[in-house]
């Protein structure tokens, strides 16, 4: 971010998420951001309908049957963020290529890289789930921000790779004048799910145990399917356009309900939100 952080004082919500890094307690948070572990809670709080069709668990590389595989599967690590493989033709791909790129994942602790305490503790395994596409071509990734139960923020993701875009909305779906990461809104206006109400209802719910958490959903032929829960989002490295957006989201929230120390608490943060107050944080760009 090119600057000192505020961490006894946040300024900006990356100020905040470093300060949680800190003080959060987040390594309870591990059998939720454990890619495996957490379709339990999953089912167990929204439905396994919602869940995306499980190919397999393995420890290592080599117990997996990769000739009984699909033709389509993504395989990802259950331990870090960002460790997948997305198989769209098994016949193309390398065996030897993907166990080399495996063995990397599976060697590798996440917590060490910006020291995001929910990984350190997870039990490094491999997923494969079912390859899902929508009618994009592609798979837009619905990030949903939420503080302490409340869906506040939306980023809606398409295009992924070198013609990336990303979109901010509001929970009523208005396009913020907002951009993300350095990326650029999408060329043609999205259209909004037909079930986005069920989207935010299943968001808040997997959610209302949180004090801030960002619940990751998939829309695809009709139907919501699950993602990841993430509690430190992009390690609070995201940048955005007006940078004032980035101070406005630290002041919806208040902080004093915020533990110095590892000592868990229940509802560290709060967010008191009005229609009003999201539209103010979308200020049009001068």
């Amino acid at each position: 971010m090119k600057r000192i952080p505020h961490l006894r004082n946040p300024r900006t919500f990356s100020e905040v998420i470093q300060w949680l890094k800190l003080h959060g307690d987040l390594a309870r948070y591990a059998p939720y951001a454990d890619k495996y572990q957490v379709r339990e809670y999953v089912a167990r709080t929204i439905g396994s309908q919602y869940l995306i069709p499980l190919i397999g668990v393995w420890d290592e590389f080599d117990q997996i049957p990769w000739d009984d595989l699909p033709q389509q599967f993504v395989l990802k690590a259950t331990h870090g963020c960002g460790d997948n493989f997305v198989c769209r033709d098994k016949s193309a791909a390398d065996p030897a290529q993907v166990r080399q790129a495996v063995t990397k994942w599976m060697s590798a602790n996440f917590y060490y890289e910006h020291r995001e305490s929910q990984y350190r503790n997870i039990v490094p395994r491999l997923i494969a789930e079912a390859y899902l596409e929508d009618d994009s071509g592609d798979l837009r990734d619905y990030k949903f921000s939420c503080f302490d139960g409340v869906p506040f923020l939306l980023e809606v993701m398409s295009n992924r790779g070198p013609g990336l875009t990303v979109n901010l909305y509001d929970p009523q779906w208005n396009l913020l004048p907002v951009n993300s990461r350095g990326y650029s809104n999408s060329l043609k206006p999205l259209t909004r799910p037909a079930l986005f109400d069920d989207m935010l209802d299943a968001v808040a719910k997997l959610s209302a145990r949180f004090p801030l958490v960002r619940v990751d959903l998939y829309y695809v032929a009709e139907k919501i399917y699950f993602g990841e829960l993430t509690f430190t989002p992009a390690n609070g490295f995201i940048t955005y356009e007006p940078k004032s957006f980035n101070q406005e989201l630290r002041r919806v929230l208040d902080l004093s309900k915020l533990t110095v120390g590892p000592q868990q608490v229940s509802h560290p943060i709060r967010a008191k939100l009005s229609l009003g107050q999201i539209k103010s944080l979308a200020r049009a760009r001068r």
